[in-house]
């Protein structure tokens, strides 16, 4: 009997040890494979984070099937907010928003964590993780008779830097003694103006100056009431107007100066918003704006980059969605996390290299509730522009008649991003070439040429029609070349 039972024993015991060897193996694995798939530490970036406002986390990952990222912001003493996305087997990068609560239980011990997980499991499931610190920027008071509180370490407390555009205005943002300062000057004909808020106690000094006659300076009071304090909020919406005008004239680089200009808009947005709140939603497409070619003349170009320059209102936080169509079809678009307030935004957007060339684009904007979809539209804007290629005769003018040779005026607008020539020909009633020239183009994404000229000893008949052909070839190419883009004009010989 005993050595009966102490048979089976040995059998379950042998039983349990295959299992734990087996359950060993498939757990070695699964380590294995999770080493595999990982997301790579030295890829991550965060943006900086401060109370109450949102953040970005990226990174680099690689899997070898679907998974999902768990991206949280927690401390030592549990979560805060967080966000999950399911990852393509693939190697490649992600981008995510955080919104920062206003206050941490521990910010010392904050930190970000990043987690592979099985598609639809839980975070304790995770197949590995990645933790970076988080260094909180503290929210300072300005001052405690302000009615509006905002951090002075919002400019990096050292900051100082004066900003110009090309219209003779300039904006600057700088410590004073113990006090920090924002404002601009503005130079015009016979004229200049000066506008200065203090950040400690919130009171705006404007000085006039009509040179060569007087100089007036007068003081806007924070705490003012009555037609003061609206003098004083229409003052500080000028001073906002102004550092936008010189942010959207710089264009969205993203240089060193940028993300200053973009803070100390956001900044004066936070305060009226605070003195003047924003009570409807409106949304105006005010254009477009590519950092290459200023604020003047921007057009659509295949393969390039361009902001769309828009300006929105708004009392609660939203999404802007961006599209751009052709023929009814959308063939790019884009989606912008707009916070409240009032504000003009340049919003950075991608023209793909599939777009169709020499085409008349409609741009459409709408403003959509925070989750909502895009059938749920707030407010919506709209605009018409027209795709270029990269290298093309943009627009060619040609005089409709010209009693000479002398007097025929031509001028180019192109833009190449490799060396090239323009090929004008001249055509006769019969369409018989009778002259031609070429000329070397500078290489410009905003060129303008106007030296293209005939010989004057060609004598052309009265009241006939001539023809010009504009051919854009490859540099040092000849007549024969296939040209890269082409235009045609006609003109009259008058007496």
């Amino acid at each position: 009997m005993f050595h009966r039972h102490f048979t089976k024993f040995l059998q379950s015991l042998a039983i349990l040890v295959s299992l734990g060897c087996s359950y060993q193996a498939n757990a070695n694995d699964q380590e294995e494979q999770a080493m595999d798939e990982q997301i790579v530490a030295d890829s991550i970036s965060l943006g900086r984070f401060y109370s109450g406002r949102s953040s970005y986390v990226s990174f680099r990952y690689h899997v070898d099937q679907p998974r999902d990222v768990l991206v949280d912001l927690l401390d030592k003493t549990g979560y805060y907010t967080g966000t999950r996305k399911t990852l393509k087997p693939e190697y490649s990068s992600e981008y995510f928003s955080l919104q920062i609560p206003k206050q941490l239980r521990d910010p010392e011990s904050a930190y970000i964590s990043i987690k592979l997980i099985p598609v639809g499991g839980e975070w304790w499931q995770k197949l590995s993780e990645v933790k970076v610190p988080v260094i909180l920027i503290r929210a300072l008071p300005i001052d405690k008779k302000l009615f509006y509180n905002y951090p002075l370490s919002y400019f990096l407390s050292s900051f100082s830097r004066n900003i110009s555009n090309h219209d003779g205005v300039s904006v600057f943002i700088q410590k004073n003694a113990e006090s920090f300062e924002m404002g601009y000057e503005y130079s015009g004909y016979g004229s200049g103006e000066k506008l200065n808020l203090n950040l400690l106690t919130g009171d705006l000094q404007q000085t006039k100056d009509n040179y060569g006659h007087d100089k007036t300076t007068r003081i806007f009071h924070a705490q003012a009431s009555g037609q003061e304090a609206t003098d004083y909020v229409q003052s500080l919406r000028d001073m906002k107007r102004n550092f936008e005008y010189v942010e959207t004239g710089r264009g969205a680089d993203y240089s060193a100066d940028y993300q200053q200009l973009r803070e100390s808009n956001e900044y004066l947005r936070s305060v009226l918003l605070q003195i003047d709140p924003v009570a409807q939603d409106k949304l105006e497409f005010k254009g477009l704006h590519s950092t290459a070619e200023g604020p003047y003349s921007p057009v659509i170009r295949v393969g390039k980059k361009l902001s769309f320059l828009v300006k929105y209102a708004s009392a609660e936080s939203r999404h802007l969605l961006l599209a751009l169509l052709v023929d009814g079809k959308t063939i790019a678009s884009s989606e912008v996390s707009l916070p409240a307030g009032e504000d003009s935004i340049a919003v950075p957007f991608d023209i793909p290299q599939n777009a169709p060339r020499h085409s008349k684009a409609k741009i459409e904007l709408k403003l959509v509730a925070n989750g909502n979809s895009a059938g749920q539209v707030i407010a919506e804007s709209q605009g018409d522009s027209y795709i270029y290629p990269v290298n093309s005769l943009d627009n060619v003018y040609a005089a409709e008649q010209a009693s000479s040779l002398d007097q025929l005026y031509i001028s180019v607008n192109y833009a190449i991003d490799v060396p090239m020539d323009l090929r004008v020909e001249l055509f006769d009633p019969n369409n018989k070439r009778i002259d031609s020239h070429q000329y070397p183009l500078p290489l410009s994404e905003t060129g303008y040429f106007y030296e293209a000229k005939f010989s004057s000893d060609l004598i052309l008949d009265n009241g006939q029609l001539y023809k010009l052909a504009f051919k854009l070839i490859p540099s040092g190419g000849g007549a024969e070349s296939k040209p890269v883009d082409q235009a045609e004009k006609f003109f009259r010989k008058t007496e």
